[in-house]
């Protein structure tokens, strides 16, 4: 049984180098190999654009998020300020658009 497996991996590797051994396939698994190449180059472009862009985005976000938190820690101070000063909490809530609630915890 074991000659018998041996005499058949013997013809078949014998096919696979007839037939690598053909200028037709191997142009044309060159060719196949090139285009898988390709595509994977093209794939890990589309990613890295898409990665770059979305991180452009983040920024974007985040610096208008900063921007949106750094007015109300401003409006905060202000009016911590004018409630020392003892300025009317009406006054302190139109100025900074800050609810009377949150003036009165200040």
């Amino acid at each position: 049984m074991a000659k018998e497996k041996s005499k058949i991996i013997e013809e078949a590797d014998k096919e696979v180098e007839e037939i690598l051994s053909d200028e037709a396939i191997r142009e044309i698994n060159y060719y196949h190999e090139k285009w898988e190449r390709d595509e994977a180059d093209l794939k890990a472009y589309a990613f890295s654009k898409g990665e770059k862009k979305g991180e452009k985005k983040g920024r974007k976000l985040g610096r208008a998020k900063g921007r949106e938190e750094g007015k109300a820690e401003e409006k905060i101070e202000i009016a911590k300020e004018m409630k020392k000063e003892g300025i009317d909490i009406e006054i302190i809530a139109k100025t900074t658009k800050l609810n009377k609630e949150k003036i009165l915890k200040l």
